[in-house]
């Protein structure tokens, strides 16, 4: 049956708005929240630096919720309107989008430095995103939301233009289109607070915020119990970008330029060794490794050189330890520029890597970057431990980032100029100029690995197919989930998993952080061993230590099992393992989330004063009567009602 109470009626859910929510280091909070029951605001849209003046000036019928275009999201727009007092909560409407011109020249939430206390030097001395505005480093004393949803933008403009013009006093005389917007917190303070409450209470205490923390993926070229004596090259790349809003994080620039770039490097490296039986020579192998939690002071990262130090990084029984990385080779933000800048270390073993990347082929150019400075970067967790190690960071920027989006909502395909070929043939044509330079880059990189682990020249490899394969894995991570690569790698139709997948690490545990095992599980697929196992028999074997078996859909729907290297590894910070750890050190992560009941946005027509003066003074009146009368009829009980005496029945 159809629920008709007269809540439901009155108010229009909009279900799947966006909020902003809390997050808390060792030192702070930061984020949004309301009040427990939360706010309660007349809609009013912002539109224009003169229609927020107009507002300043003139409203007088608030609190207000304030509908702010992508343009006008700023830090000193919202201050304005928090320091009015007349603002109760703010929505970002962005379901006109894709308006290009209502989309802010640059929007950047996080840090000038990303991870700035987390890094090399803890005062950073360069602005690497210097159009950031550290949205996300505020703690802001009111709800904000994301309406992206065309359907529900319609309703509340609707409303509003047929209840609350004109701005003026007008508006305390007559009912006003609002919008309740809940999105309460219940973690407060810092991190250390928030866990020692919990741990105060005990067992069965509530929760009041967890860790942040995933899994990193990370796949050995050969098995790590055939190959724990040998040296390493790392190549690595992040899996995640930040979030303002619960479930939006696409991170089309930040993150998947370079996490696709390593998937197509390790598919075409898995194919150079395939056409021919021959073991690698140099006592030299390959390791891939996808990050999680790098937007995060490095959780990911930070936890793999801890293990590495604690002698239980992939295996107790055969260590890899820094002294076991020969070089460190990461792919970072990278885009349709035919330049790519390595920030590198100076060194015998980077300059042999810098002599072999050849990108003429290609239309590639290699340069070493002009700063001396290691830009944010999963190796800094590495070489602030030990400086000896060798490593390159591939990028798009040379002095300052060029994504204008960094970490932002605004990081998506749009911005990429992505254009998605869905399997034809792809030309080097500007319009698919990423696809090529993406792939040029990942046969670069698994051309110098081939070259360095079976001293020998690598075989031609068709590069069409890897820019086919390019190509469909950035429509998978940012355009749609429900992709063909992705299908064949598991079933993603579930309504319940939005239509992109976010790439915001979130906190330990958390089922809904998909993106981290299907790629992983891709990373399989695309270089494992296809076997004959059907699917009860596809289970890993204790006599093959180091492989792992994994069933999956398959090109043709009929399912296939994977035998493959893959391993999943902690990305949780070890500040959360550390007995006794100093919170305000800044030596590991302290991030947590805030746990929330629920968060809701809702419409509906609230009175105009007079008439909710009238309501209460009547409810009261009809209150005080009651208790009259009732009063009445108690005293004079025995009068009005005579008692039958049993002899009368």
């Amino acid at each position: 049956c159809v629920r008709h109470d007269v809540h439901e009626m009155m108010y229009m859910k909009f279900d799947g708005a966006p909020a902003c929510f809390r997050r808390l280091n060792g030192t702070h909070q930061f984020g949004c929240s309301s009040p427990r029951g939360g706010s309660y605001g007349v809609v009013h849209f912002i539109r224009s630096e003169l229609n927020l003046t107009d507002f300043l000036r003139h409203a007088v019928a608030g609190p207000y919720a304030i509908i702010l275009t992508p343009a006008l999201f700023r830090n000193d727009v919202i201050h304005s309107l928090i320091d009015s007092g007349k603002v109760s909560g703010i929505i970002l409407n962005t379901a006109l989008i894709p308006d290009i011109d209502l989309i802010p020249e640059s929007f950047s939430p996080d840090d000038v430095c990303p991870n700035r206390y987390s890094g090399l030097d803890k005062t950073c001395p360069v602005q690497w995103n210097p159009t950031a505005n550290r949205f996300l480093l505020n703690d802001w004393p009111l709800p904000i939301f994301l309406v992206k949803n065309l359907e529900h933008y319609n309703a509340i403009s609707d409303c509003h233009d047929k209840f609350n013009p004109p701005l003026d006093e007008s508006q305390l005389s007559r009912p006003l289109c609002s919008l309740h917007l809940k999105s309460h917190m219940f973690a407060a303070v810092n991190s250390e607070t928030c866990l020692r409450r919990i741990n105060f209470y005990g067992v069965n205490a509530a929760k009041y915020c967890d860790p942040l923390g995933g899994e990193n993926v990370v796949l050995p070229v050969l098995p790590w119990t055939e190959s724990g004596s040998r040296n390493v090259i790392l190549v690595g790349a992040r899996l995640d970008t930040l979030s303002i809003f619960d479930g939006v994080a696409p991170g089309a620039m930040s993150a998947v330029t370079g996490l696709v770039t390593l998937i197509t490097t390790s598919s075409i490296f898995h194919r150079m060794l395939s056409t021919n039986e021959i073991q690698p020579t140099n006592n030299l192998s390959v390791i891939f490794i996808l990050f999680n939690g790098e937007a995060e002071d490095y959780i990911g990262s930070s936890r793999v050189v801890y293990d590495m130090q604690q002698g239980v990084f992939l295996s107790r029984n055969q260590k890899l330890s820094l002294n076991n990385v020969r070089l460190f080779i990461e792919l970072s933000q990278l885009s349709s520029s035919n330049e790519v800048f390595v920030h590198h270390t100076v060194d015998e073993v980077v300059a042999d890597f810098m002599s072999q990347l050849n990108g003429t082929a290609f239309d590639l150019a290699f340069e070493s970057s002009s700063r001396k400075e290691f830009p944010p970067s999963s190796f800094q967790s590495f070489y602030k431990i030990d400086k000896g190690i060798s490593g390159a960071v591939l990028s798009n920027f040379d002095q300052v980032f060029v994504n204008k989006y960094y970490n932002s909502i605004f990081d998506t395909a749009k911005y990429l100029g992505y254009v998605y070929a869905n399997g034809t043939f792809i030309d080097k044509s500007p319009t698919y100029a990423l696809q090529n330079r993406l792939a040029g880059i990942a046969q670069t990189v698994a051309s110098y690995l081939y070259r360095k682990t079976m001293n020998i020249e690598p075989p031609i490899m068709d590069h069409q197919q890897s820019v086919v394969l390019t190509d469909e894995l950035l429509h998978c991570y940012i355009e749609t989930r429900k992709c063909r690569l992705m299908n064949e790698v598991a079933a993603v139709s579930s309504d319940k998993l939005p239509d992109l997948l976010p790439l915001y690490m979130g906190v330990k545990n958390n089922p809904e952080n998909y993106v981290t095992r299907v790629t992983g599980f891709m990373l399989a697929y695309l270089t494992g061993k296809n076997t004959t196992l059907d699917r009860e028999n596809c289970v890993n074997d204790e006599n093959q230590k180091g492989f792992a078996y994994m069933w999956m859909n398959g090109e043709s729907g009929n399912g296939i099992c994977i035998n493959s290297t893959l391993q999943f590894t902690p990305a949780e910070s070890p500040a959360f393992l550390i007995d006794g750890y100093d919170w305000k050190s800044g030596e590991y992560a302290t991030w947590t989330e805030s746990v929330w009941d629920s968060s809701s946005l809702g419409l509906f027509v609230k009175p105009y004063r007079k008439q909710e003066v009238i309501v209460l003074s009547t409810g009261l009146s009809v209150l005080a009567l009651s208790f009259i009368v009732v009063f009445w009829f108690n005293k004079k009980a025995d009068i009005l009602f005579v008692p039958i005496s049993p002899t009368s029945c």
